[in-house]
Order: structure tokens, then sequence, then C-alpha cells
């Protein structure tokens, strides 16, 4: 990817795909027509403005995405993170080796992305409780040389 590429995917406020550019379409897929329940729509809540989703995973892909709501429709710019999505697949997979829960997984490739805790808890509502609970699940199940995250915030 040479230059920055948006995707753009346009929904009615009920969230029905009305139109989806080609960076979208290779994101999320063809949704056109159906409610999209993908990645940026997990974490939105319907309020009117803009909202930003980070670190957002959607089928294959990292994205962050701002969701923009005046109030009759919903329109989502979608930015790949594809730079570093190569890395993230080479990380998953190592990390499927040491039989990771897919929550688990998601949730310590985010600690590898710098995502805070309490960002954790925001982009996926959980608890605290629960992502400590998933935290020390994975340092149970991981190597010494990934130790070094436990005690971040």
């Amino acid at each position: 990817m040479d230059e920055l590429e948006l995707g753009t995917c346009v929904k009615s406020a009920d969230r029905k795909v009305l139109f989806q550019n080609d960076l979208c379409l290779k994101t999320c897929g063809s949704m056109e027509g159906r409610v999209c329940t993908k990645g940026c729509m997990v974490n939105y809540s319907p309020v009117s403005g803009m909202t930003l989703v980070k670190h957002s995973v959607v089928d294959n892909f990292i994205v962050d995405a701002v969701v923009i709501n005046d109030g009759k429709m919903l329109t989502t710019l979608i930015y790949p993170n594809i730079r570093k999505e190569e890395e993230r697949k080479k990380d998953s997979e190592m990390l499927l080796s040491y039989e990771l829960s897919k929550s688990e997984l998601i949730i310590f490739l985010k600690v590898l992305e710098g995502e805070k805790n309490s960002q954790i808890i925001k982009d996926l509502f959980i608890s605290k409780s629960t992502l400590k609970t998933h935290l020390n699940n994975i340092y149970k199940k991981l190597p010494e040389n990934y130790q070094q995250y436990k005690n971040r915030r």
C-alpha cells in the first residue's frame, strides 16, 4: 500500500449497509443490504457524533475506524493496520502454539500492540476482573520472555 487508503461504509441508522468502497469490501466482505455486526460495529454505541474504534478485529484484519452518526446515517471510515498485519499474523500463529483461547489471543495481541488495560476493557466490553483473569491465564501459558508484559498498566 503506497498511499493512505480509507475504507468507506455507509449504513442506515439501523446499521443496514447501503454502500461499501473497494477497501471496505476487501476488509469486511460484501455486507450490502445486511445489518453490520463486524468489528467497528461491535464496539460502537449509538450516539450522535463521532466514535473512534481502535484495534478492532474484522475477519483477518486489524482496523482503526471512525463511525460518524448524523442521526440518520452511519458513515464509517476504516483504516486497516496493514503495515502490522504480517507481524501480527506471525505473533498469532506463535501464540496459538501455546494453546491460548480465542479471547486470550485477542487480549494478548492488544497487549502486544501497546493498548492499556483500560482501553482493552472498553474495546471488548469486559470487566476489569475478567481481563485480569484472562491475563493471569495467558501468563501461565506463555514462556518467560513474555513476562515483561505482566507488570504493565
